[in-house]
């Protein structure tokens, strides 16, 4: 589906579930505007939205419209976004998180919408990059720009997957303009797009694989104190606690551990105990070579941060990407 097919289809999905008023497309120009319940949105549309996306401040032209997100499947953490002042999403199932918020902070509208089946669009075939093998091969790629010029055999030897998937990933990335071919060299193109994507993705597809156990601190004083608790060796901090020991913006809320050995080895440290609903999460350490300090690469923290849907993480998430991560943008 091209953007017009895809706000179109999006437009009577959206119909379909209104009880009341309709709503409208109007165009200023190119632009296309949503008009519902005499609110106005500006539709930016994406066929492949990410959460990166979401967090992009996009300033209309028309002051009082809002920022409507239009794609054709949004996922559920994607809804919870949408649940921020400024942040819209509609889907082409009729999936969708709509709100107008004034400048005093009173909401006049707000309708909401989930659980609608995906949409399911034919694509061109192509090797599928974002499953796990391609997900592992593209988290080493994105590590340093340099990594995707290195021979087949080195990226198999650094990721674990065979060569011959390997070489069938890059083909897919330079299909998708991911990558770019001159002469005998390889060049990542699209970085910054390739990294919302592969966080999107990591999240929704391998990470879940990757779970492992659920620990809690020992009482209230272990969890205040949880910078003292030495991590076995093997194991490294994610998501919140690697980014507070990285720039100490957050205050951990949960705590991300990923590991290359037991997870019951975390037992020795004397602070947690086993607990399935505990806030501390143990996930299998899926790349190799040596790790900065006690933290995971700020790849991998991105993700993390992002996969939360919480608005504080996302903002650490942003900031990540905006220094740590500037060389991909």
């Amino acid at each position: 589906m091209n953007n017009q097919e895809i706000l179109n289809k999006a437009v009577i999905a959206l119909n379909n579930n209104l009880y009341c008023e309709k709503a409208m497309v109007d165009y200023d120009g190119d632009i296309p505007y949503l008009n519902l319940m005499g609110k106005r949105f500006l539709c930016v549309v994406k066929p492949n939205l990410t959460l990166g996306d979401m967090t992009e401040k996009c300033q209309p032209t028309d002051k009082e419209a809002r920022i409507l997100y239009v794609t054709i499947n949004a996922t559920p953490k994607m809804l919870e976004v949408a649940k921020l002042p400024d942040v819209n999403v509609l889907d082409c199932a009729g999936n969708f998180n709509i709100q107008y918020q004034l400048k005093n902070g009173n909401i006049v509208l707000m309708l909401a919408n989930k659980g609608e089946r995906p949409v399911e669009e034919k694509m061109p075939k192509a090797y599928p990059i974002f499953l796990d093998k391609g997900l592992k091969v593209i988290f080493y790629l994105l590590l340093d720009r340099k990594n995707i010029a290195r021979p087949y055999r080195e990226i198999m030897e650094e990721t674990g997957v065979a060569i011959g998937t390997v070489k069938n990933i890059i083909d897919g990335m330079v299909y998708q303009q991911f990558a770019r071919v001159e002469g005998n060299k390889r060049f990542l193109t699209n970085a910054d797009r390739l990294l919302m994507l592969w966080a999107t993705n990591y999240g929704l597809i391998l990470k879940p694989k990757l779970l492992q156990t659920r620990f809690a601190f020992r009482d209230e004083e272990k969890r205040k104190n949880w910078k003292e608790m030495t991590l076995p060796d093997g194991m490294i901090w994610g998501g919140e606690p690697a980014d507070a020991l990285t720039d100490g913006f957050l205050t951990p809320g949960e705590f991300t551990v990923y590991t290359n050995v037991p997870a019951s080895t975390l037992m020795k440290t004397g602070a947690v105990i086993p607990d399935t609903d505990g806030d501390i999460t143990v996930y299998e350490k899926f790349w190799t070579g040596e790790d900065r300090e006690n933290v995971t690469p700020a790849i991998l923290t991105y993700a993390d941060l992002m996969d939360t849907a919480n608005s504080r993480c996302i903002e650490a998430a942003q900031k990540i990407k905006g220094n740590e991560l500037k060389y991909l943008l």
